[in-house]
């Protein structure tokens, strides 16, 4: 049997391709496709960021704020008041404590705003937890002295120095990304003696840090409630010269809160906010 082979041919206007100016088209269209894909992602990822570092700095505010009550909101606490007093559970203790039962002291900390310095007394064993989480283990009762900061690296520091009778204690960092930390404190100016209860409150102003060094002795015997102001880094902050995707945003961001005293609460322990 004979084979018989049969070529088919194509018509040449069915063989032709895509010309220059037909592929140039194609290659701009889809370059200005993947370029909105990517401007979409990029502001996706960007806004992503941005929420997250809020969240960051909200969880920060939290918690360094929730130290610094609990530490404040305990100043003072001596156990066992039916064989004790605040004088004689919280003696003279140095420069920054030079009068029986006074149980705050501040000082000035340059750039990162000021130091803050609380006491209370604590038994072996009773359960009351320092600013870092510690308590009384040892045989004998110990008065702790939380000392709050912040530290060249932004970190707001405690040192819950125990000095009586063991001794000091090591700065611990807490939360980052502040700039300072200031106090003022809600104090009864007319008060003539030292307070050992609630007796001179309410208070009729608030003294900051250097009003506080600078005026009456008593002030520091006589503080109701304390005024914390946490400054933190503004995480939408852009400096000078960067994209400004956030206009208008300030460098930092401020929380405060007012905080009272446990062993004053029962009276308005504020009349007046200084100005």
């Amino acid at each position: 049997m004979q084979r018989i082979s049969k070529q088919i041919f194509c018509p040449a206007s069915l063989q032709r391709g895509f010309n220059l100016v037909e592929l140039s088209v194609a290659m701009v269209l889809a370059v200005f496709l993947l370029a909105g894909l990517f401007t979409i992602f990029q502001g996706t990822r960007h806004t992503s960021a941005e929420q997250t570092q809020l969240a960051q700095l909200q969880d920060n505010e939290r918690l360094a704020m929730m130290i610094i009550t609990e530490a404040i909101q305990g100043a003072g606490y001596y156990p066992n008041p039916a064989t004790n007093s605040l004088t004689g559970a919280l003696p003279v203790d140095g420069a920054q404590f030079p009068t029986a039962g006074q149980t705050f002291y501040g000082a000035l900390n340059g750039t990162q705003g000021e130091t803050l310095y609380v006491r209370f007394a604590s038994n072996p064993n009773d359960g009351i937890l320092n600013c870092i989480g510690n308590s009384n283990t040892g045989g004998s009762a110990v008065i702790w002295t939380q000392i709050f900061q912040v530290n060249a690296s932004g970190q707001l520091t405690c040192q819950p120095n125990f000095a009586i009778p063991n001794g000091g204690g090591t700065v611990t960092p807490l939360v980052n990304g502040l700039v300072s930390v200031q106090f003022q404190y809600g104090v009864n100016t007319t008060a003539t003696t030292a307070s050992t209860s609630n007796a001179n409150c309410p208070a009729d102003t608030y003294l900051n840090t250097t009003q506080m060094l600078a005026g009456n002795s008593l002030n520091w015997t006589n503080v109701c409630s304390v005024l914390v102001i946490l400054k933190f880094v503004n995480p939408l902050y852009q400096p000078a010269g960067q994209p400004i995707p956030t206009p208008g945003q300030n460098q930092t961001v401020d929380f405060q809160r007012v905080i009272d005293i446990m062993s004053r609460v029962g009276v308005d322990v504020v009349n007046n906010t200084a100005s």
